[in-house]
C-alpha cells in the first residue's frame, strides 16, 4: 500500500490541475497576459485579481487530505500567484483574506499558526512581484525559485513556532512539508511556464506577420513597376491569395491604391487646364 503522504500528492495535484487548466483558459485574454508584466493596474483588474486568486486560494484550503500528521493542500499557489502577479496590494488581500479564514474556519492546533503564516507570505510575494517582472524572458525560473523560498520560509517558521513537537517527531513534519512544497512551487512554475509560451508565441506570430507583410508590398510593388496590366493583375491575385494571411492584404492593397493614385491626382490639373484650353 501507498504511503499517505504519496496519495495526498495525487489527490492535490488533482485539484491542482483543475484550477491550472482555468487560469491557463483565462490568461489566453489579452488582459492577463499583458498582466503578467505589468507593473500598474487599475481598480477593476485589482478587484479581479483579488477575486480571482482568493478563490483559487480558498478552494486550495478545502481540497485537502490528512497526511504526515497535518493537511497538504495548495492553499499557497493562489496566495502566491496573487502576488506575483498582482503585486503588493492584491497580494496583501489575498493573504490576507485566506489567512484569516484558514485561522477562524478551519479547525486545527495550528490553525492561527498557519493563518498569519498565510498572510505574512501573501505580503512577501507581492513585493516579489517586482523582482520577478523584470526577468522577462525566464519567468518560469525565477517564478520557481521565488515560490520555492517562499515555500520554505513558511515551513521554516512554522518548524519553529511549532517547536518542540516539530522535532518530536520529525518525520510527521517532513511527510508534511516536502510534498507541499514540492507541488505548490511547481504549480506556480507550470502556469509561469505556459503564459511564458502564450507571451513568445504572440510576439513571434507579429513577427512573422510583420516579415509576411513587408514582402508581400516589396513583391507587389515589384510586379506593379511596369504598369497596371493583365499579367500584372493576375500576379497580384495570386500574391493576395497565397502569400498574405487573413485581412492584411485588405491594408496592402489600400496603400496600393494610393501608390497608384498618386501620380494620377498630381497629372490631374495639367490635364484641366489643357481641356479647358481644347473647349477655346
Amino acid at each position: 500500500m501507498e504511503p499517505n503522504w504519496i496519495i495526498g500528492i495525487q489527490h492535490v495535484w488533482f485539484g491542482i490541475s483543475l484550477f491550472l487548466l482555468l487560469l491557463l483558459l483565462i490568461c489566453r485574454t489579452s488582459f492577463f497576459r499583458q498582466a503578467i508584466t505589468a507593473k500598474e493596474f487599475t481598480r477593476q483588474q485589482i478587484g479581479i485579481f483579488i477575486i480571482l486568486f482568493s478563490v483559487i486560494g480558498l478552494c486550495g484550503t478545502y481540497w485537502n487530505v490528512r497526511a504526515g500528521g497535518g493537511i497538504i493542500n495548495f492553499r499557497a499557489v493562489g496566495i502566491i500567484l496573487g502576488g506575483f502577479v498582482g503585486g503588493p496590494i492584491v497580494g496583501t488581500a489575498v493573504g490576507t483574506i485566506v489567512g484569516i479564514h484558514r485561522a477562524f474556519f478551519i479547525n486545527t492546533d495550528s490553525s492561527f499558526i498557519h493563518g498569519g503564516l498565510s498572510i505574512i507570505q501573501g505580503i512577501a510575494a507581492g513585493f516579489l512581484s517586482y523582482r520577478l517582472k523584470h526577468h522577462y524572458h525566464n519567468l518560469w525560473f525565477w517564478s520557481f525559485l521565488y515560490a520555492f523560498i517562499l515555500e520554505f520560509l513558511f515551513w521554516i517558521f512554522f518548524a519553529f513556532l511549532t517547536w518542540p513537537t516539530t522535532t518530536t517527531y520529525p518525520v510527521n513534519f517532513f511527510h508534511l512539508s516536502l510534498p507541499v512544497i514540492a507541488t505548490n512551487t511547481i504549480a506556480v512554475s507550470i502556469f509561469y511556464l505556459a503564459m511564458e509560451f502564450f507571451i513568445h508565441q504572440r510576439d513571434s506570430e507579429k513577427t512573422q506577420t510583420t516579415k509576411s507583410t513587408f514582402n508581400a508590398v516589396i513583391t507587389l510593388f515589384s510586379t506593379l513597376h511596369d504598369g497596371f496590366k493583365s499579367l500584372s493583375v493576375a500576379r497580384v491575385t495570386e500574391i493576395m491569395t497565397t502569400s498574405l494571411p487573413s485581412l492584411i492584404w485588405a491594408a496592402i492593397l489600400y496603400i496600393m491604391i494610393r501608390f497608384i493614385q498618386e501620380p494620377i491626382i498630381k497629372t490631374t490639373p495639367t490635364r484641366t487646364r489643357a481641356m479647358r484650353k481644347s473647349r477655346y
